[in-house]
């Protein structure tokens, strides 16, 4: 989950140095009151060259095996540590080698007992698992229905939207949309988004439909901010000429649809499977059964 130091390299990193890395800064790595018995490590673990491509620094042609070695790391008090990596275009690698190198050369180095490193490993652990748990990509996907409102589309349930009342000079159109609710604190590549269709082959072969066109407000790829939701929308008109090109391809009705969002680390979120029954594009009345009647070999299913 997080960042794997062996306590050789971490007995390394403190014997070659007594404090912060940072230029000028003189915070020593161990805070210590005699008088109350209180000793704990007070800088972190800081990594010139990131180990993740969205990370600073990072440098494709370095050795991964070397990422989390003596040689990669320096160490940096809790006040400078997050702006060096928050600035990685001023905090440069070259410039962290040259601090790392004085730090090296640092005279006398720190003493660090077991007890130090148990206490550290504890909060490398704690503070990497809330960095997890901060940055781990959490998306949801539904499918909703919309309706113009003025310059802007009304959201609501799929289920009857066929049966909204709206007033007589009212755009009438009817919207499937696909409801991407980012749910992490960091921003994630939305490159695609629509339906995935299911007409009931035995071998589950499912069509793809990604949306475009004049009701997604965004094209492709989108910078969905954390905590933050977006939709894309297609009309039902447009609804009812492709899924009628695709059951006269299929030979069978499309019997149920579920929402998509492929996303920019090359994953797919999809969401819960609906049927077919609640696209905007059926007369009132339309059923399950009227639905599965409707494939020219639903008896054979």
């Amino acid at each position: 989950m997080g960042h794997t130091y062996g306590l050789p390299t971490i007995k390394a990193l403190f014997a070659q140095a007594v404090h912060c890395a940072y230029p000028d800064c003189v915070e020593p790595l161990v805070f210590e009151d005699t008088s109350r018995g209180i000793r704990s490590i007070a800088v972190q673990i800081a990594h010139i060259r990131s180990e993740k491509p969205s990370g600073p620094r990072y440098e494709p042609n370095y050795q991964r095996e070397l990422l989390n070695t003596e040689e990669n790391l320096l160490l940096l008090c809790g006040k400078h540590h997050t702006p060096v990596d928050q600035n990685e275009s001023v905090f440069r690698t070259e410039e962290l080698l040259v601090w790392k190198a004085a730090q090296v050369a640092q005279v006398g180095g720190t003493v660090v007992s077991d007890a130090d490193l148990a206490n550290l490993v504890r909060t490398l652990e704690s503070t990497l698992s809330a960095l997890y748990d901060a940055l781990r990509v959490a998306v949801t996907i539904d499918a909703v229905g919309g309706r113009i409102a003025g310059e802007s589309i009304l959201v609501m349930p799929l289920e009857g939207l066929t049966q909204t009342t709206v007033p007589d000079e009212a755009d009438p159109t009817l919207l499937l949309g696909v409801k991407v609710v980012n749910k992490g604190s960091t921003g994630i590549d939305v490159t695609s988004a629509g339906i995935q269709i299911d007409v009931g082959h035995a071998d589950g072969i499912l069509s793809t439909w990604s949306f475009d066109g004049r009701w997604c407000r965004h094209s492709f790829p989108y910078r969905l901010e954390g905590r933050s939701t977006e939709h894309w929308y297609v009309d039902a008109a447009t609804i009812t000429a492709t899924l009628a090109l695709l059951a006269k391809k299929a030979r069978r009705t499309p019997l149920r649809f579920r929402p998509f969002a492929d996303l920019g680390d090359d994953t797919r979120e999809e969401g819960e499977w609906r049927s077919a029954v609640h696209l905007p594009i059926w007369k009132e009345g339309m059923t399950e059964d009227r639905l599965q009647a409707m494939s020219p070999d639903a008896g054979q299913n």
